[in-house]
């Protein structure tokens, strides 16, 4: 089956063992001889490059309580290929770059600093790449922004994201000093960030006053999103898994998958149906896994192998997990026909999504789709981090980053959004999302 079309994949009955009974080896998956309807089929958008001139490398994206769509991407400035593009200098301005829509993704406009083109403004000089959101309850909008390794700012909009307050600009020093890879969480009106310290490790902090003050509630033995789904559990990605905690960061607990191996880097949180079920995915050698629990990952549901459900073969990397009702899930990639892992396959390279029905039952109907009908990006994807940038060979190129995002709206429809690294010495925003299809919400929780 090509990957060079969007995939009409059969209704899969998948064999998953009652939480709680995981094997070591992951079932194969047994087709069934009946195909989903074509209506039930995930449908997304072609892709829309949100700016062919800002770079868009391991975008963000939060949609907020109002519906509008929040984008945030890396600048590239340790992303980029030889020579460099001009636009690493024009137009940036010491920022990450934001974009918002308020017309569901049709268009976008850039958010940037007082009389900067674009909507806005935003504070001055909230760091250089690395951002991320984070909404609570009453709708402020929380954003990050990493300042070189330094430290990293927290600001807010209470204005939908119009508008952006400064806030503190140097919050990530109440951390200990340089930092990398910063993410932000909310609960309540308290918001969480979290970021790998150079001196004291992957460390939690918490505000309970907008992000002014921080306190250090924890160190996490894993340093991939996370989340916070009730007061004093915080819950945080790991390779195969998550590691829990229970009382508000103190003490962690890893909790993995039993049997899994993931094969590339992640950085997906832990996702969240209605029923408070939770979700991981990891990348394998040989697919894209999910794998869900009841129980805060001491059992955990058998491992789907989505990619093998979906017919794909090849390489596939950096998995993202949402979820909505209960049992409704859905992970995107990144993947290619080509073997050899990410550093050695030179293929075409695609976002896949595959959604999947009562994901914690005893079985679940899979659905897969090609997001992309043309590819994002050719070749090598170097996962060495800053150090791919001193590699000219096709084999340090980093222009997408390490991963990216999507998330879902109130019809239970996904958005994602991506980089495109094709033509430029960078990579630009893109984003799709759903049109039609399997939602993540039934009609009569979409519908209120």
């Amino acid at each position: 089956m090509s990957r060079h079309s969007i995939l009409a994949v059969a209704l899969v009955l998948v064999g998953a063992a009652v939480a709680g009974c995981v094997s070591q080896t992951p079932a194969d998956v047994k087709q069934a001889s009946a195909s989903l309807p074509d209506l039930t089929k995930p449908v997304f958008a072609a892709t829309k490059l949100l700016d062919t001139v800002r770079a868009g490398g391991e975008p963000v994206i939060a949609i907020t309580p109002k519906g509008t769509i929040l984008v945030g991407a890396h600048p590239g400035w340790t992303h980029t290929r030889y020579p460099p593009s001009p636009n690493l200098v024009e137009p940036a301005t010491g920022q990450s770059y934001m974009w918002r829509s308020t017309d569901n993704g049709t268009t976008f406009a850039p958010v940037g600093l007082p009389g900067a083109n674009g909507v806005g403004p935003r504070g001055i000089g909230q760091g250089v790449s690395d951002p991320d959101f984070a909404i609570d309850k009453n709708g402020r909008i929380y954003f990050t922004d990493l300042e070189g390794l330094a430290s990293a700012s927290v600001s807010w909009s209470d204005d939908d994201g119009q508008t952006w307050l400064m806030g503190n600009d140097v919050a990530a020093s109440f951390g200990g000093g340089p930092i990398d890879r910063n993410w932000l969480a909310a609960q309540g009106t308290d918001v969480y960030f979290e970021g790998n310290y150079f001196q004291n490790g992957e460390q939690i902090l918490k505000s309970t006053d907008g992000g002014i003050t921080w306190s250090v509630v924890g160190q996490p033995p894993c340093e991939q999103q996370f989340v916070v789904p009730q007061p004093k559990t915080i819950l945080v990605g790991c390779p195969t898994g998550m590691a829990v905690s229970t009382d508000d960061g103190a003490h962690f607990e890893p909790r993995l998958v039993p049997g899994a191996k993931a094969e590339s880097r992640g950085m997906s949180l832990p996702a969240l149906d209605a029923a408070g079920n939770v979700y991981v995915t990891w990348a394998a050698a040989d697919g894209i896994y999910v794998a869900g629990t009841r129980d805060l990952g001491k059992t955990w549901s058998h491992p789907i192998n989505l990619a093998k459900a979906g017919g794909l073969t090849g390489t596939n990397v950096w998995p993202w997990v949402v979820a909505g009702d209960a049992g409704r899930v859905a992970v995107l990639w990144y993947g290619t026909n080509a073997t050899g892992g990410p550093a050695n396959a030179t293929g075409d390279w695609f976002v896949y999504e595959a959604t999947v029905l009562d994901a914690m039952n005893d079985t679940a109907q899979v659905s897969a789709t090609q997001v992309t009908p043309k590819p994002i990006f050719q070749g090598h994807i170097c996962q060495n981090g800053t150090t791919c940038q001193a590699d000219p060979s096709p084999a340090g190129d980093r222009r997408l980053g390490d991963f990216f995002e999507a998330a879902v709206d109130a019809q239970g429809y996904v958005h994602v959004v991506y980089a495109v690294a094709l033509g430029d010495s960078i990579s630009h925003p893109g984003y799709s999302k759903q049109t039609g299809g399997i939602p993540l919400k039934a009609p009569s929780s979409a519908n209120g």
